[in-house]
């Protein structure tokens, strides 16, 4: 097994404390062929890494807990049937390839053409299975990660590089206070999300900055200054306010929920859906959390087609979380470029989603795919 901090592979009777042979410092999971997801230090690191954009952005706990399943599943894939018959597939591809090589200039075009189709099959079978998985396909729960792996990581290594602190609060006083004017200035966009965590991991990446956005939760993020910030987005009449939500019966009712007086009755105030619709997520490789079945408001439901509804009815439901930092900011950001083609003078009483009209749902899929 090789040490994260200076390469040397250790065999295991190499290391009877658990310590690099060379460095002599500890791995966090020494003893890899004993764990059922066989994870090494330099498999989380790496899943680290990933969801980290190596070290570029913030991210969450959830995060790397669904980067580290998504590495697990994929790796069960290669080494289940399918994966298999797609190595295999590829491999004869070379194969037949190499051999028209040897053959001669005459035989390399058509045994070419062969081994580069059999070779062309394994990516396919590869990259199909791959992207679509059962419902429910966690393998290491949340409790398993955080005690077992997340925990053992800090004790060793120390806390991730870049994740937010775990239990953070989010209701505590400002160090500094606010302007005594502050609420005489406004924002053009607001950018409201479900939950407090996801709030703080686009505020620690600078989103709101370089979007020149506020940034709040549905839950009430940022809890201290959230009057204010309310009191100077519903001075503007030319408001844009986007939602970015789970695909789930509650996230698919945010939009909607903008419209109540704690937010923005004010029908002149743009509402843009972004959030993750189960259109997006169906059939992909998205890891789908299945809960407990339940019926889908009508307020929702006119929002959605008939196997969208079905499909969230069934209990199924995927968190924004699956997303890594980058690949959430970057979906975002290309729906806000998106909106300014968006007809002011819509007849949707200003709320806007971006569902089944002017291939909207083309481009909101293409985001999130």
């Amino acid at each position: 097994m090789k040490c994260i901090h200076c390469g040397a592979d250790s065999k295991l009777k190499e290391r009877p404390d658990g310590k690099c042979k060379d460095c002599k410092r500890s791995f966090a999971f020494n003893l890899p062929a004993q764990d059922p997801y066989h994870i090494t230090d330099g498999a989380f690191l790496a899943a680290i890494k990933a969801v980290s954009t190596n070290g570029e952005h913030w991210f969450t706990e959830r995060q790397l807990w669904y980067e580290l399943n998504r590495r697990v599943l994929r790796k069960r894939f290669w080494r289940g049937p399918w994966g298999a018959a797609a190595g295999m597939s590829f491999a004869g591809g070379v194969i037949i390839t190499a051999m028209g090589a040897v053959a001669g200039p005459a035989a390399l075009v058509a045994v070419g053409l062969v081994g580069g189709a059999s070779a062309l099959i394994g990516c396919t079978i590869g990259n199909s299975m791959t992207r679509k998985k059962a419902p429910g396909s966690v393998v290491i729960s949340h409790d398993t990660f955080t005690s077992k792996y997340l925990q053992r990581w800090s004790e060793v290594h120390g806390s991730p590089e870049k994740m937010l602190p775990l239990n953070k609060s989010t209701s505590g006083a400002r160090t500094k206070p606010l302007p005594p004017d502050v609420a005489q200035y406004s924002f053009d966009r607001a950018l409201v999300v479900e939950t407090d965590t996801m709030a703080e991991m686009l505020v620690a990446n600078r989103f709101h900055f370089e979007n020149n956005c506020a940034i709040l939760s549905r839950a009430g993020y940022p809890h201290d200054i959230r009057a204010t910030i309310m009191e100077m987005l519903q001075r503007n009449p030319l408001l844009k306010v986007f939602v970015v939500h789970n695909a789930s019966i509650n996230g698919c009712g945010l939009a909607a929920a903008m419209r109540e007086k704690d937010w923005f009755p004010d029908t002149s105030v743009q509402v843009i859906d972004l959030g993750l619709r189960p259109a997006h997520v169906m059939n992909t490789g998205m890891i789908v959390a299945v809960m407990a079945p339940a019926s889908v408001p009508d307020r929702i439901a006119k929002s959605l087609k008939p196997d969208e509804k079905a499909w969230l009815e069934a209990g199924n439901a995927v968190e924004l979380a699956v997303l890594r930092p980058a690949k959430l900011m970057r979906s975002i950001y290309q729906g806000v470029a998106r909106a300014k083609e968006i007809d002011n003078d819509s007849p949707d009483s200003g709320l806007i989603i971006w569902g089944y009209d002017g291939g909207a749902d083309v481009y909101a899929a293409d985001s999130f795919g």
